[in-house]
């Protein structure tokens, strides 16, 4: 059973007929819709460095959530499996060791195995070989990815 804020996502994804229908297997979206949707998750986390330089916390905590709800529809339209995956994450960041001396606080030990992100997917019925196919397919097509600049909040 998907997460209520999967269900929620998914709910607004269909009421307003965004990316739809959705795959039947996980898959990369092809050329428009990837990239408005990395366009939407940029403009999202432009608004939180304003906010968070205007040190504004209700805005910080609506540019958040709306930054997660983006990324959560975003993987909803890939049929990514996000419990799943996250499980899989949680998993692997929690063997990770406490290093206060680390640039990252949290460092993974010699014999840390990271999220089997491949094999999960590949569980959930996506092949390597469908990437190819994707790209090819959207080459083809005439499709030219093209992303909004990024432009830097200076605090």
């Amino acid at each position: 059973m998907p997460s209520h804020e999967i269900i929620d996502v998914q709910q607004f994804m269909e009421k307003f007929n965004i990316d739809q229908p959705f795959p039947t297997k996980p898959t990369v979206l092809p050329g428009h819709p990837i990239c408005r949707r990395i366009n939407h998750i940029e403009e999202e986390m432009e608004e939180l460095r304003q906010a968070v330089v205007a040190q504004d916390l209700p805005a910080i905590a609506d540019a958040l959530v709306d930054l997660v709800y983006v990324i959560k529809g975003t993987a909803l339209a890939m049929q990514l499996p996000w419990d799943m995956l996250w499980a899989d994450v949680q998993r692997a960041n929690m063997t990770k060791e406490y290093d206060p001396t680390a640039a990252k606080i949290a460092v993974k030990p010699k014999d840390w195995q990271g999220p089997q992100t491949q094999l999960i997917l590949e569980l959930m019925g996506w092949r390597p070989d469908d990437l190819k196919r994707s790209v090819v397919a959207t080459a083809t097509k005439g499709v030219q990815l093209e992303l909004a600049p990024r432009t830097p909040v200076q605090p």
